[in-house]
């Protein structure tokens, strides 16, 4: 193998590790305090606006949302 193949595998080992560490850490913020807020649902419609999710991302995301909230509710938070 040349260097620039190798280093080219390195980079995409490294870009993978990353997008995989932000899944987690995306995952873990939406778990605390109940799950995503109704901020986060603004923030996830300007990203629609913006096109940087797909309408039917952003329509599962407010399902989930809605769900939280119908939880939340019934458990007196």
């Amino acid at each position: 193998m040349t260097v620039p193949v190798v280093v080219g595998i390195i980079v995409l080992i490294l870009l993978i590790a990353v997008a995989f560490s932000a899944v987690i850490r995306a995952r873990k913020l939406a778990l605390q305090d109940g799950g995503l807020s109704d901020d986060e649902l603004a923030e996830f419609q300007r990203m629609r606006e913006e096109g940087a999710i797909s309408e039917e991302e952003y329509k599962r995301l407010k399902k989930i949302v809605s769900q939280q909230t119908v939880e939340k509710v019934k458990r007196g938070q």
